[in-house]
């Protein structure tokens, strides 16, 4: 996204996970010739307290980002606390995913 609209103002990616929000940042050093005041990686936590102050998005795009049922209401919540500090708007894809198939296959 940060190539494809260059002419956004800013960008916050987030995550609960430290290896994820890493790995983020890692990414976005390697492929992205934007200055790093253009984008943040930041923590968050859909289970956790109301979301940080400093976070609020004109819009909220996510693809794949939940694979547990059990924490859509978290996410919906948290992306709801968002949105009302701006009226902004979500766009977000998932897929219903075999719980019990993910479930196996950690396992091994």
């Amino acid at each position: 996204m940060l190539k494809k609209f260059p002419s956004t103002g800013s960008y916050t990616f987030t995550d609960v996970h430290p290896k994820v929000l890493d790995n983020l940042k890692t990414n976005l050093e390697m492929n992205t010739e934007l200055q790093p005041t253009s984008y943040e990686v930041s923590f968050l936590d859909w289970e956790g307290a109301s979301p940080p102050s400093h976070l609020s998005p004109d819009i909220v795009v996510g693809a794949d980002i939940v694979f547990d049922p059990s924490l859509v209401p978290g996410l919906v919540a948290t992306i709801k606390a968002l949105l009302a500090r701006k009226n902004g708007n979500a766009y977000i894809c998932s897929t219903k995913r075999d719980v019990v198939f993910f479930t196996n296959n950690l396992k091994e």
